[in-house]
């Protein structure tokens, strides 16, 4: 939530999309952001699949950005499924935090999405990504 926190104080103009409950919308909602959901996992139980399956969905949608919640197991899940599509930003929020991909802390994620928002930070991670568009999308961490 710490992350979404500082995104939601910084005034941005952008359409957050998410998916229902835990996977995203609660912790929206709890910062007064008003997301679009799309994608619903099959149950309260969810899976490295539905990781999977909420980020290519947002794929779909044409996101310029994808942040996530989770651990390395999530990490390999998001990267599976994305690819160099889009940008990714990775807020540490699981057990095992070794990749790199993790911002050092949700608050420092939530500064880094506000950067590529307003424009500030413009490189991208993976050759062929485009981070033109303000759509952002947040899966919350899978329970794999």
């Amino acid at each position: 939530t710490a992350a979404l926190e500082e995104v939601a104080r910084a005034g941005l103009e952008f359409e957050l999309l998410t998916c229902e409950g835990a996977m995203g919308e609660v912790s929206a909602l709890a910062c007064g952001l008003r997301p679009s959901l799309v994608y619903r996992a099959a149950s309260s139980e969810t899976s490295g699949a539905d990781t999977r399956g909420a980020a290519r969905a947002m794929i779909a949608e044409g996101v310029g950005l994808i942040v996530f919640a989770g651990g390395d197991g999530t990490a390999r899940d998001v990267f599976e499924a994305v690819q160099d599509a889009v940008p990714v930003v990775a807020i540490p929020a699981g057990v095992k935090i070794y990749s790199a991909v993790f911002a050092v802390n949700p608050r420092a994620a939530g500064d880094l999405v506000v950067g590529v928002v307003r424009g500030r930070i413009t490189g991208t991670v993976w050759p062929g990504s485009q981070t033109s568009s303000n759509r952002l999308a947040k899966p919350q961490t899978s329970m794999s």
